[in-house]
């Protein structure tokens, strides 16, 4: 997905990411947070709204901490999980990332967003899936009381390389839905 935040809106949240786990289809907006004299990033406030779908998808509390800047671009990791009652504690539908050290508005122009999901549960063999009270179906396959783990595609993709433009980034036919681009408009 490529899309667009403005910079100088500072009250609406823009969509900066879309996708389906489990099921559920989900976007992600953000908010910037710019410094007193509006040359910095700040913070970048994130709110996770799910549209469809039968789980409740979150963010990781540890989200806030998953950025890096480099080569004009920021990337934020999403920790998303399903909040299935054992991690309530830990899922959260909206945080503010404080950037530890504010980006001038002048060295960023993309933020790029990418994900990480998180299984549900936290059984070690797929047969012990028989006793959890939810199904990890973006993790395994079940046809009765054979259960088997996915070879899931997250593991081949590229993941973005702030150093290569066309490493696991987004806008091209190659595209794949764990990324999205996000060009600052600052005018």
């Amino acid at each position: 997905m490529v899309a667009s935040i403005e910079v100088k809106n500072q009250t609406d949240f823009q969509i900066v990411y879309a996708s389906q786990l489990y099921g559920t289809f989900f976007a992600v907006g953000a908010k910037l947070e710019l410094s007193k004299d509006k040359k910095k990033i700040e913070k970048i406030h994130l709110a996770l709204n799910n549209y469809k779908g039968l789980y409740n998808i979150g963010m990781h509390k540890d989200t806030k901490n998953c950025c890096s800047h480099k080569n004009k671009k920021a990337l934020i990791t999403l920790n998303l999980m399903v909040d299935n009652g054992k991690n309530t504690d830990k899922i959260v539908r909206s945080l503010s990332i404080h950037m530890t050290k504010h980006i001038p508005l002048t060295q960023i122009e993309e933020l790029i967003f990418t994900r990480v999901v998180r299984s549900i549960t936290s059984v070690e063999l797929p047969e012990e899936h028989l006793d959890e009270t939810i199904f990890d179906s973006e993790f395994y396959v079940r046809n009765g009381k054979y259960i088997a783990a996915i070879d899931r595609l997250d593991s081949y993709l590229p993941t973005p390389d702030l150093d290569d433009d066309k490493k696991g980034l987004v806008g091209d036919r190659d595209t794949n839905c764990m990324n999205s681009r996000v060009k600052l408009i600052k005018k």
